[in-house]
């Protein structure tokens, strides 16, 4: 019972990475590279958030990293995190296509 709910847990935290969190990272790349170059009047405003961008894909990177640390002894609990990791982003990548949900 306890092994079947630590799946169940491993699988929920893979899928809300693969959807909370790929938006996060998507959103911090945005922050990251704005619209506007350097020199046009829109850059001082948007220059700002260059460092956030960057803030908001360090976090997503250092849950991902210390999450596959710590299911480094067992290869089922990665595997369990990587197909719903995968899920998540199929299923977030579908919804911003096409406004699919499933």
């Amino acid at each position: 019972m306890k092994k079947i709910l630590k799946n169940i847990l491993i699988s929920v935290h893979g899928f809300l990475l693969g959807t909370l969190g790929f938006y996060w990272d998507l959103m911090g790349v945005a922050f990251m590279f704005p619209e506007y170059g350097p020199g046009s009047l829109s850059w001082e405003e948007d220059k700002i958030f260059i460092p956030i961008g960057i803030f908001m894909v360090l976090i997503w990177l250092a849950i991902f990293i210390f999450t596959i640390y710590k299911f480094r002894k067992s290869k089922a609990e990665i595997i369990s995190f990587i197909i719903s990791l995968l899920f998540g982003i199929t299923i977030f990548v579908l919804w911003w296509m096409f406004g699919v949900v499933i």
